[in-house]
């Protein structure tokens, strides 16, 4: 009954949500807010509009009173309950992408960018500030027709015209291996060993793996788009696309044919599963991939998932247990990843399922699987990203919860959990450390793949329960600490970019700006989070000339990070130029780079000029 109740309560959330007139959600909120899919309701607005419209939003998100002491609520324990905890009331949102009203009131955060967007939507023609609008626009539309959204072909392929697009057994072997080395980390969906015999199984007789094809399909359409060499790129063209834009609907139909029996096998979830990674991959909108991921977490409910396989009714393999374990945990964070993106609450129940053995595919088929102990992490595992996760996972899914589940916020509470996970950042085993010296596998392209996505795994939901303390105006202690957590985070999130960026990295591939374009692409939320943290801070400190260093006062041993205004312009300028760069890459969003140009030249001055703005404009037009 939990489950059905859940997932009723996410359905009247959505519908709510979009009832709402003038509810302003909270501190907590902005950030995740600021990078929803605004095109997902507005794909008629022009450039201009749709810049008002996430001016707009920003106003709506920081119309929050002031944070106060308040009295502590009885049901809370003595800690919490103490009379100087600091609270903060918040509302929530109840959609992850609405219609956004358009307020005439100055932003509270970015004043001057609200009003230079206003003035640029009204621009004279013949005056200068029309001129770059005009130039903005064309280059927006020729983007547009360059790299048009990604669209599904307008009928689904039938079984033969998907064969006719799979390439050679080599080039599918070599596709399968860039999927498990690059993908199958935090996600992990399928058993490599089992994969790769149903693909030698299906080559041999094509019509025997039927039930296979849509994994295959999947695979090699999340492979393509990966595009780090020639075989991604061949694979992707061929046949005008098509095996990419017609893999959802493929994937889709042949889900939606199956019996409710044959529905609740393992590895019709696996396929289900990997649906939602090849929409990841493809960019879809959030509020599509948020609707896609409740049907996944309901499929496992049905099937007992959040149940741990020792407590079945039913007998189950060793190896099922162990598939299950790890497909439960893919969900789990699929779940908490989707629910902080578009702001949503989390709807994970309790669950008794134990976290998977850490240990390699193969290990998995051997007959003695159900004595065999766990590596230890100082090991490289198939599995290594996704046990060292599961360590932190209910802390991860307290703090959502706490942070979604009351209305009045209470900071020492949060900061509870946001130590707890910069603990848990501090100590990665060896193989998850970028500075690891152990041998040349751990310098390969992805092993760095995999530590990046384990860091921001857990770094995503710390951001967001530090986001109260970023754009409240409170100097205390509690809030220091916490806005310069923040900050190290934007920092680090900011820095991948030299890991990526084909200027500044050593990737052994072929292709090398497919990583690029991944990282830019895949992770957009965190880096705009963090663009926008960046900026706040500078527009903090427009008129100061010291070092900030936040000194430690808790019994935690922390200690924050030095910066100067000038060393944080130094950090959004080197995210800016590489994004500016790759403007004609697919997935870039001429949008999104505009808005920040806009809040980023607007924040670095205490009384910000529009020539300032329309300089960075031109700067941008002109790349």
């Amino acid at each position: 009954m939990r489950s059905h109740s859940a997932f009723h309560k996410r359905a009247r959330l959505a519908h709510d949500g979009d009832q709402q007139n003038g509810s302003i959600p909270g501190l907590a909120n902005l950030v995740d807010q600021l990078n929803l899919s605004i095109l997902a309701n507005n794909s008629s607005l022009g450039l201009l509009e749709t810049l008002a419209a996430r001016l707009s939003n920003v106003e709506r998100l920081l119309e929050v009173s002031s944070p106060s002491t308040t009295p502590a609520d009885p049901r809370t324990s003595t800690d919490d309950a103490a009379q100087d905890d600091v609270c903060l009331p918040v509302h929530s949102s109840a959609t992850p992408s609405g219609p956004l009203s358009r307020r005439n009131i100055l932003s509270s955060a970015f004043p001057h960018a609200h009003s230079f967007v206003q003035s640029f939507l009204c621009a004279q023609p013949d005056s200068r500030m029309g001129k770059v609008a005009q130039e903005i626009r064309q280059l927006h539309n020729t983007l547009t027709l360059m790299h048009p959204p990604s669209s599904n072909l307008p009928s689904n392929m039938s079984v033969a015209e998907v064969q006719q697009l799979i390439p050679s057994l080599r080039v599918c072997q070599r596709l399968t291996e860039i999927y498990f080395d690059n993908m199958e980390h935090c996600f992990r969906v399928l058993h490599h060993p089992t994969f790769d015999a149903q693909l030698t199984n299906y080559f041999a007789q094509p019509s025997e793996g039927l039930d296979f094809l849509p994994q295959l399909v999947g695979v090699l359409s999340i492979a393509a788009m990966l595009a780090i060499d020639q075989d991604c790129i061949d694979v992707g063209a061929a046949g005008d696309g098509r095996l990419i834009r017609g893999s959802v609907n493929f994937i889709e139909g042949y889900i939606a044919g199956l019996s409710y029996k044959k529905r609740n096998t393992i590895p019709a979830f696996q396929t289900r599963s990997l649906l939602m990674l090849l929409r990841c991959m493809r960019l879809d909108k959030q509020s599509e991939l948020w609707e896609q991921t409740g049907s996944i977490l309901r499929q496992a409910l049905i099937m007992g998932m959040d149940r741990d396989p020792s407590e079945r009714t039913e007998p189950c393999t060793p190896f099922e247990a162990e598939l299950r374990r790890r497909l439960w945990m893919s969900v789990v964070e699929m779940e908490m990843m989707m629910a902080i993106l578009c702001n949503m609450p989390c709807l994970i129940p309790d669950f008794t399922c134990r976290a998977p053995k850490n240990l390699d595919d193969v290990e998995l088929l051997s007959e003695d699987l159900d004595t065999l102990a766990s590596r230890p992490f100082d090991e490289w595992t198939d599995g290594l990203c996704q046990c060292f996760l599961a360590k932190s996972t209910q802390q991860r899914l307290r703090g959502c919860r706490d942070l979604q589940s009351s209305t009045v916020l209470k900071y020492d509470h949060l900061l509870s959990h946001t130590r707890l996970l910069e603990q848990v950042l501090q100590n990665l085993p060896l193989p998850l450390r970028f500075n690891n010296p152990s041998d040349e596998a751990s310098k390969g392209s992805a092993r760095l793949m995999a530590r990046m996505e384990v860091d921001l795994t857990i770094r995503r939901p710390l951001m967001h329960l530090y986001t109260p303390f970023a754009y409240a105006n409170d100097e205390r202690d509690a809030f220091s600490e916490a806005r310069a957590g923040f900050l190290q985070s934007c920092f680090m999130v900011t820095n991948y970019q030299y890991l990526f960026d084909p200027q500044s990295s050593e990737w052994h591939v072929d292709r090398p700006t497919g990583y690029w374009d991944f990282f830019l692409n895949v992770y957009r939320h965190e880096i705009n989070q963090s663009m926008l943290g960046l900026c706040l801070e500078i527009k903090r400190l427009a008129n100061a000339t010291d070092v900030v260093q936040v000194t430690n006062r808790n019994q935690t041993g922390w200690r924050g990070p030095s910066y100067t205004k000038a060393s944080l312009m130094l950090v959004v300028d080197s995210i800016l130029e590489p994004m500016t760069r790759r403007i004609a890459h697919l997935g870039s969003d001429m949008k999104e780079l505009a808005y920040l140009a806009i809040v980023s030249a607007s924040s670095r001055l205490p009384s910000p000029t529009d020539a300032a703005i329309l300089d960075s404009l031109d700067q941008l037009g002109a790349a």
